[in-house]
């Protein structure tokens, strides 16, 4: 699994420039990993249905999903759905994430 996940990711080595002399700058050398435009990624988080039977006539059910509504509201997700930037270059594209919130 962990060779497929290497083969999928994008590697860009860059170099920063002086441009005065026309020369890679000193030690400016670095590897940039870039995740494929589609990927996906999943997260769950399940019970039996016998802990949500249970659950159903119990005030747990409604903390649980005073949780998932809180979990929603601090990643700012409206109608099942936000986008997330994650780490840098947003600028150019890059680390823009949409989440969508599921059952």
């Amino acid at each position: 699994v962990l060779r497929i996940l290497e083969k999928g990711m994008i590697r860009l080595t860059r170099i920063r420039v002086d441009r005065k002399r026309k020369v890679v700058s000193g030690t400016a050398l670095w590897t940039e990993e870039l995740i494929p435009q589609g990927s996906l990624f999943l997260a769950g988080i399940l019970m039996s249905e016998d802990r949500r039977k249970a659950l159903e006539s119990d005030e747990s059910l409604r903390k649980s999903i005073d949780l998932r509504n809180e979990f929603a509201n601090s990643l700012g997700i409206k109608d099942g759905m936000s986008y997330l930037f994650l780490g840098g270059k947003e600028t150019v594209g890059r680390g823009i994430v949409k989440i969508s919130l599921l059952g």
